[in-house]
């Protein structure tokens, strides 16, 4: 049986996996041919000395999922309520810029080992990086002000009328319900789109990844590199940070 995110994962991806594993499921088929084969022996940490290209790939995939994952947790959670919304569109945006950084090293690695082209459709991907790139550049500015309706529902301005409700007063006086949007409706509708299109991506490279993992000189990266130890009674959770035991 193929290693599973819900028992090898590290904490956060063993945490999150049962919820995420409907939006996202290509993520663990990713990370069973391509990232936990360079793990250290019976730990979650990769290897030293790997190949660096590879490295590289694992922790962008990495990156895309914790900022996917970060960003449900708070939309599932209703974080103080999306009085601060930016935020989490930041974690979305994040994800999307990361997806794209993964994908780049994907077909690097795959042009190198191959020497052939290869295309992974990210259309998809930039065009809800583009709509959540709207709301994330907020984060830049002040505070946007919302809205509560008499059923203390939260609304926020629609993308195209951010710059019309620049200013609180704005929001205040504003007659035109049309102008605004429930922001949880509104944020897990951006979320499903952003899973729909990483899926789609991350599919189309696990689909590529039949030729690599037949060649000699993709195999030799997956292998690289030697196994180390740590002091596992002093590392936190999350599988970015170690303390070594030399």
């Amino acid at each position: 049986m193929p290693a599973s995110l819900a028992d090898e994962g590290d904490d956060l991806e063993k945490e999150s996996w049962d919820d995420l594993k409907q939006y996202f499921p290509a993520y663990e088929v990713f990370w069973q041919l391509h990232v936990y084969p360079l793990r250290s022996s019976g730990i979650v940490y990769l290897r030293e000395e790997i190949d660096n290209e590879m490295e590289r790939m694992a922790i962008f995939n990495y990156s895309t999922y914790v900022s996917l994952a970060r960003g449900f947790r708070k939309i599932k959670s209703k974080l103080e309520d999306f009085k601060y919304f930016v935020e989490l569109y930041a974690n979305l945006f994040r994800a999307s810029e990361l997806a794209g950084k993964t994908i780049a090293q994907f077909c690097l690695i795959y042009e190198k080992c191959l020497k052939k082209k290869i295309t992974i459709h990210t259309k998809k991907i930039e065009k809800v990086s583009n709509r959540l790139r709207l709301y994330r550049n907020l984060i830049h500015g002040n505070i946007l002000a919302t809205r509560r309706n008499e059923a203390g529902k939260r609304f926020i301005p629609k993308a195209e009328k951010l710059e019309d409700y620049e200013l609180w007063s704005r929001m205040r006086s504003s007659n035109q319900p049309s102008d605004f949007v429930d922001a949880e409706e509104q944020l897990w509708g951006d979320f499903k789109s952003l899973c729909s299109a990483l899926q789609d991506s991350w599919k189309e490279m696990c689909q590529a990844s039949a030729s690599l993992l037949t060649n000699a000189d993709y195999m030799q990266r997956l292998r690289s590199g030697r196994d180390f130890h740590i002091n596992v009674s002093g590392v936190p959770a999350a599988s970015g940070s170690f303390i070594r035991n030399d």
